[in-house]
Parts: C-alpha cells; structure tokens; sequence
C-alpha cells in the first residue's frame, strides 16, 4: 500500500504519464497502440524504485489521468471495457515486477545479481501486459479497431515493441537519477586518454554501422537493421550498460523522427524492431 511518502512519487508519475502518453501519438501503430510508448518506462521505472506495492495506486492513478484526457468517459456505454484497457497493463506490470523481486532475491545464481531483475522485468512486463491484452484483441476485435489475422498480430506486435522501446529507452535514465539521488555526490573527473580512445571507438564502429545502413537505403536496398544492432551489442559488450544505452539512444535519434510519419505498417515494425 503507498505511504505518505509516496505522495509526491505519485502526483509526478501522474503528470510525466499524462505526457509519455501523449507524446505516444506520432507513433500510433495498427489498431489502438503506439510502436513507442514511453508512459511504459516511467511506469516500470516508478514500480521498480519504489515497489510493488503501489501497483494500486499507480493503476488509479493512470485511471484518473485517462479519464481526465477522456479516454474513459463514465456513464458513456463500453467504458467499464475502456477503464479494463488501461487498468490492465499497470496491474500486469506491478505483478511482474513482485514475481522477478520475488524469485530474484531467492534466486542462488546470476538471475540475482543486478542488473539480472531488472533485465528480466523489463522484458517480461511488456510481453506479459501483451499477453493480458490478447482475449479482448481476439474476441472482442473492435475495441482495438483490427480484424483478421494479419491485422491482430500486427496489433499485438505494435503493443510489445511500443512498451519495449519505451522502457528500453526511459526507465533506465530514471532509475539513474533515483539511484544518483540516494547516493552519496561523487567528484568529477576529467576523462582518461583511455575513457576518449573508448568513446572515439565507440563513435567510430556506431558512425560506420549509420553510414553502412545509410548508404543501402540510398541506393534502394531498405534499411538494414542489422548493422546498428551489432554496433549497439558491440558497445554494450565492450563498454558495458551506460554506453550501450547512449548508443541506443542516437540510433533512436535517428530512426524515430523518421517512423513518425504514414509509413507502411511492416516498414515501421520492422525499424522499431
């Protein structure tokens, strides 16, 4: 249950949800979600620093937020049907980040050992909020606006990779300033000639990875994925978490400006992805 503490936690999540959200438009996918949503990251950032336990009171508080946009309109007809569609990811997150905790701190192997948890909660939160979603996408087709095969799952699809890229590119920088604020201020240094030979690798194999996917696209080959997602495993592998994430980041950067726009739907999976 939340504390009293939790007050000013909950007041921001609610005004940064209400902007994640928002900012989720200029990237709707097919059917009723975004292929970015960030309002997932601030989501399991805001679960993952301060608890489980305010599941509840972060699922009313993304009620209130969407009844005040006019998501869900009481009264109106279907919208106990539209206050479940936005209850049901924050509940299904709340109870994958407990069951990770929950096995994490009795786990006796590298599952964990930060950041193992958070890794596995980042990923199972939003395959699992996609799995909730699936009988209502199934059985009850026009809520979500799609019909068919290819329609559902490209639906489905869009769900688990818009909640993906929000937590992969949000709750990290999150969880960095929460953890940054509980601990002691560290001095600053100026950079090693070892730390600038790093970051001008990291440069170097990121720049040519853009340049190579670049240089197909002109010449009408589509975008490869392929090299960027080897430069970003590359710099993680190499530099560890932070820099691998800065990478990501800059190939975001890139690629969503982009993915904004009325591009076919299995182009736009395929570059998110």
């Amino acid at each position: 249950m939340p504390r009293l503490a939790d007050l000013p936690w909950l007041i921001g999540y609610a005004a940064a949800f209400a902007a994640a959200h928002q900012a989720a438009a200029g990237w709707g996918g097919q059917g009723f979600y975004s292929l970015l949503y960030p309002a997932a990251g601030v989501r399991l950032a805001l679960l993952w620093s301060r608890g489980p336990r305010l599941t509840l009171a972060v699922m009313a508080t993304e009620l209130i937020v969407q009844t005040i946009a006019g998501i869900i309109v009481p009264g109106q007809a279907g919208w106990l049907t539209a206050a479940n569609g936005v209850a049901r990811p924050a509940l299904t997150y709340g109870i994958v980040v407990w069951l990770v905790r929950h096995v994490a701190a009795r786990s006796q192997s590298s599952l964990g050992v930060a950041p193992m948890p958070l890794g596995l909660a980042a990923v199972t939160a939003p395959v699992a909020a996609t799995m909730a979603a699936l009988p209502w996408t199934l059985f009850s087709p026009e809520l979500t606006g799609v019909s068919g095969l290819r329609q559902t799952v490209a639906s489905l699809t869009g769900f688990v990779v818009g909640d993906l890229l929000g937590v992969l590119l949000i709750a990290p920088p999150l969880l960095w300033v929460v953890h940054a604020g509980q601990d002691r201020p560290r001095a600053l240094h100026r950079p090693t000639l070892r730390q600038l030979a790093g970051l001008a690798e990291a440069a170097l194999v990121l720049g040519a990875a853009i340049a190579a996917s670049t240089l197909l696209a002109e010449i009408g080959l589509g975008v490869p994925a392929a090299p960027a997602l080897l430069a970003v495993a590359w710099i993680g592998l190499r530099f560890g978490r932070t820099a691998g994430w800065c990478a990501i980041v800059i190939v975001a950067a890139i690629v969503l400006p982009f993915t904004a726009t009325d591009l076919p739907v299995a182009e736009r999976l395929a570059l998110h992805m």
